[in-house]
C-alpha cells in the first residue's frame, strides 16, 4: 500500500492546484485564476500526497451564514477532489475528517454537492441535507430578470 501524507498546500503548490482543478472541474483558466488571486489560503488547503504528489484536495472558505435570522459562523468545504486514478482509496473522506478536526471554530460547516450522487457520499461522512435548489427550476423561473450594470 502506498503511503500517503495530510498536509497544508503551499503557494509554491499553486500551478499543481490549477492544473488539477481544470482537469477534475473542468472549469476555465479565467474561473480558475479568479479563484486562486482571490479564495486561496495556504492554511485553509487540506492535501493528500501520496508518494510526495499532490492527489487529493480540500479547500475551506469562512463565512458567516445567515440561517433563520440568525448569524453563525461558518466553514465551506469546496473543491473537494481527488485524480482518478487515485480514487476508491477513502481520501476524500480522510480530508474531511482532517478538515473537520483543523478548522477554525465554527458554528456549521457546509458544502454544495456538484451532482445528485454526492448527495450520498456526503451524508456517508456526516453531512445532513439542510437545502436544496434544483438548478433547473432555477433557470426557468421567468421572473427574475438580472439588470444590465454596464
Amino acid at each position: 500500500m502506498m503511503q500517503y501524507v495530510i498536509d497544508t498546500a503551499t503557494n509554491n503548490d499553486i500551478p499543481y492546484l490549477k492544473n488539477m482543478w481544470k482537469i477534475i472541474f473542468g472549469d476555465t483558466d479565467d474561473y480558475v485564476d479568479l479563484y486562486f488571486s482571490y479564495k486561496f489560503k495556504e492554511e485553509n488547503t487540506f492535501v493528500i500526497k501520496e508518494d510526495g504528489k499532490i492527489v487529493s484536495t480540500l479547500y475551506v472558505e469562512y463565512n458567516d451564514v445567515f440561517i433563520e435570522n440568525k448569524l453563525y459562523k461558518g466553514a465551506y468545504f469546496c473543491g473537494i477532489a481527488t485524480l482518478g486514478e487515485y480514487r476508491k482509496k477513502g481520501y476524500a473522506k480522510k480530508l474531511i475528517e482532517y478538515a473537520k478536526q483543523n478548522i477554525k471554530k465554527v458554528d456549521i460547516i457546509y458544502l454544495i454537492p456538484a451532482n445528485q450522487p454526492l448527495f450520498e457520499f456526503y451524508k456517508q461522512c456526516g453531512f445532513k441535507n439542510f437545502t436544496y435548489i434544483d438548478k433547473k427550476e432555477v433557470l426557468r423561473d421567468k421572473a427574475v430578470v438580472l439588470k444590465n450594470f454596464t
